[in-house]
């Protein structure tokens, strides 16, 4: 009896079984890193809704009118989260370089004219102020999505 086709026969289902094995590896640990980055941006996301939601409430409700800077002071401290979560995009080799600079301009319109909101009695005012933090939370939302689908592009 002759060993040599069973020595083979056991050596081609190890490696073929290693590649595949491997091959699993890889895409499990590619998905889990996509995964765990769509959750980032997820929470990125969160929290600027939570800015609009303040936004809607300053501006367009009226509250705290009277404390704008709980209102500056609340902006800030969401954004100074985001832009936690971008630096820990960026260790993830995911370029949102566009989405962290589009924090200041967040900043900017949430809290430029917002000592004055006391003084702005037109409601056709306060909600042109309001679409403009509306626009440029969206651009900063879209950026970060952006710069994951150049990542992780969709599966077709």
């Amino acid at each position: 009896m002759e060993i040599t086709p069973v020595i083979v026969s056991i050596l081609c289902s190890a490696i073929i079984a290693f590649i595949g094995w491997h091959i699993l590896f890889k895409n499990a640990k590619k998905l889990a890193s996509r995964s765990e980055t769509y959750t980032i941006i997820s929470s990125i996301n969160s929290l600027l809704k939570e800015v609009k939601k303040a936004s809607d409430d300053f501006w367009l409700k009226k509250k705290n009118n009277d404390s704008p800077i709980a209102y500056d002071t609340f902006v800030a401290l969401k954004l100074r989260e985001v832009q936690d979560l971008l630096k820990v995009l960026s260790g993830r080799h995911l370029n949102s370089e566009d989405g962290a600079k589009a924090i200041f301009p967040v900043r900017s319109a949430c809290t430029l004219e917002s000592t004055k909101a006391l003084k702005i009695t037109d409601d056709q005012e306060r909600a042109k102020i309001l679409r403009s933090i509306y626009g440029v939370i969206s651009s900063c939302e879209a950026e970060v999505y952006k710069a994951f689908e150049k990542k992780y592009p969709p599966l077709n």
